[in-house]
């Protein structure tokens, strides 16, 4: 066997090998409440009970513990907690009572002087009132949040850095050809 056909076979094996090791996930730590995305469309939620090299173990809302192998996963999310929305239901309820106090003031006193002081206080009393209302709402409406774990691919992991030389040896000129690979 010549050097190039083990320079290809050398080459092919750790392509594969590359290809078939489970890229590293970072930020599932023992304990976390995680959101994961399987190939299969499946998505599992659960904490994290235990981690090895190539998978991580879930124990789901209902009890069950669920093996979730890296190479499967397309999604990864990390809960930030549940929130309250608040501040969504503030601005959503001012808004909407802004748009009333003017459209009153515009109906009732047209474009004048006098609907122009109209729609001034229909908008802060409108504005205000729904405002509140709209925070008051909201501080009960919970939802948990959701941070997105980069998952780093084949593509991201694996650099391939191609080199020609000429050399001259004992007054031949030889070509090199070579390739680098990191991962």
């Amino acid at each position: 066997m010549n050097y190039l056909q083990r320079f290809i076979i050398f080459l092919s094996v750790m392509v594969l090998a590359v290809m078939y090791h489970p890229a590293p996930i970072f930020g599932q730590s023992v304990g976390e409440r995680l959101r994961v995305k399987i190939i299969s469309g499946i998505t599992i939620t659960g904490t994290v009970r235990s981690t090895s090299e190539n998978s991580f173990d879930l124990i789901l809302s209902g009890g069950g513990l669920r093996p979730v192998p890296f190479g499967n996963i397309l999604v990864l999310e990390r809960s930030l907690g549940v929130k309250n929305r608040m501040k969504t239901g503030f601005l959503i309820g001012a808004g909407t009572g802004t748009a009333l106090g003017v459209l009153n003031g515009l109906t009732w006193g047209g474009a004048t002087g006098f609907g122009f002081t109209v729609a001034l206080t229909g908008t802060i009393i409108w504005g205000g009132g729904l405002g509140l209302i709209g925070g008051a709402i909201g501080y009960f409406i919970k939802t948990e949040q959701w941070e997105s774990i980069p998952i780093p691919s084949v593509s991201s992991r694996l650099k391939v850095s191609p080199w020609v030389s000429w050399a001259s040896v004992t007054g031949e000129s030889r070509t090199m050809l070579g390739m680098r690979l990191q991962f």
